[in-house]
């Protein structure tokens, strides 16, 4: 089930090219996860890109998707690369 529901996630990114929160929800629920903090701020902000193409986002959301992902499957713990940069970048 888990294999199925991490292809479903893929297939949507590769061949459909859009975001299934579907596969996403499916897969968080199976491996037993609580979101909370900045994963469920992450899941929350994934959720209402729901089924819209890549293609119609701006390029600044759609560069973000991947990264927010992460953060839902990391539980919170994971930067995101332009986070990364603030940081760096602070006096």
């Amino acid at each position: 089930m888990f294999k199925a529901l991490t292809q479903d996630l893929e297939k949507s990114f590769v061949d459909y090219q859009h975001l299934d929160i579907c596969s996403i929800r499916d897969l968080v629920k199976l491996s037993g996860m609580t979101i909370w903090g900045r994963a469920a701020e992450a899941y929350d902000w994934l959720y209402k890109l729901h089924c819209v193409k890549f293609k119609d986002m701006h390029p600044k959301i759609a560069l973000q998707v991947p990264h927010r992902v992460n953060m839902v499957f990391a539980n919170g713990e994971y930067e995101y690369p332009w986070e990364l940069a603030t940081i760096e970048h602070q006096p």
